[in-house]
């Protein structure tokens, strides 16, 4: 049961990481490349299961679109304190998703809009691999750990 769940986990985060490359992909193929500044940070704290807190910053950026002023926050934040000096100057591509009614915004030299994609499919894949040869080869982990 618990192999099959890890199989389940890796599939999740391989499917999450590929959603994402694509996503970021569709926006760069179909949006509008331009510069925009991210002009301030909207922080979000959360509690997780151990009553720890945690706050994430997500960058608001502001661009024009047909001589019109644009602010929008950025859907991807991050759990490190930004040190950037305010406004910094950001490459973005932009579209308007009509269903939503406002724009998807993607940061190419963000560090977690490069990797994430690629670290979620590759950790997903390790994880299936790795669960699949457990379900193969009948290894019984706990074995392993007490040896």
């Amino acid at each position: 049961m618990e192999t099959l769940l890890s199989v389940l986990f890796g599939l999740a985060l391989f499917l999450a990481g590929y959603y994402l490359a694509n996503k970021y992909k569709e926006i760069k193929v179909n949006g509008i490349k331009t510069e925009g500044k991210i002009v301030s940070y909207e922080e979000d704290t959360g509690m997780d299961t151990d009553g720890y807190s945690t706050t994430y910053y997500y960058p608001i950026i502001e661009f024009i679109n047909k001589g019109k002023i644009v602010t929008q926050k950025y859907s991807t934040g991050t759990s490190l304190k930004p040190k950037k000096i305010l406004p910094t100057k950001v490459e973005l591509y932009y579209f308007l998703d009509k269903k939503k009614g406002e724009y998807d915004l993607f940061l190419p030299n963000n560090l977690v809009s490069k990797y994430a994609p690629v670290v979620l499919i590759v950790i997903g894949l390790i994880v299936v691999v790795c669960s699949s040869l457990v379900f193969l080869f009948n290894i019984n982990i706990s074995d392993l750990l007490t040896n």
